[in-house]
């Protein structure tokens, strides 16, 4: 097949298509982002299997658990922690899971939390034997492949038109 058409004429197609296609990017862009912030908050409750490059979670050490039961913890998960104190209990974890926020912007969008606990968790802190516990950066890989095919949808459909 040929196709026949000039560098003037294909700009312009392009320049006719750009609008529209901005809009379908920006609406796969917010869908996308909402589902990664429903499927890492998803992650909190249950140990997680290896994700792509993202390790599986490890257990609990035995002392953890002792200190987390000890402190009043109903279950072992790991996103949420539960530490003795002078005052009572003191738990986190909840806070954790409802800190993950979705902030859009053209052509981006960010799934983040402001809690610092995030990070903790997310990338471990070797200097307290906290191993990494991503919730955050494995729900964006599993949402990869899903994104991808929906932009170039939204791509191929306005060129169609």
């Amino acid at each position: 097949m040929q196709i026949n058409v000039s560098l003037k004429e294909l700009i312009g197609r392009f320049n006719a298509v750009t609008p529209m296609m901005l809009v379908g990017v920006q609406a796969v862009i917010e869908q996308t982002s909402e589902r990664i912030r429903q499927t890492a908050a998803q992650k909190f409750g249950t140990y997680q299997p290896q994700v792509g490059q993202f390790e599986a979670w490890p257990a609990l050490a035995a002392d953890t658990l002792i200190k987390k039961y000890a402190a009043g913890a109903p279950d072992d998960d790991p996103l949420v922690g539960y530490y003795a104190n002078n005052g009572g209990n003191k738990i986190w974890g909840q806070k954790l899971k409802d800190s993950l926020e979705v902030d859009i912007q053209p052509l981006l969008g960010i799934i983040y939390s402001d809690d610092p606990i995030a990070l903790w968790q997310e990338y471990g802190v070797p200097e307290h034997n906290l191993p990494p516990r991503p919730f955050l950066m494995p729900a964006g890989y599993q949402e990869e492949d899903r994104f991808r095919k929906e932009i170039i949808a939204v791509v191929a459909a306005t060129f169609r038109g």
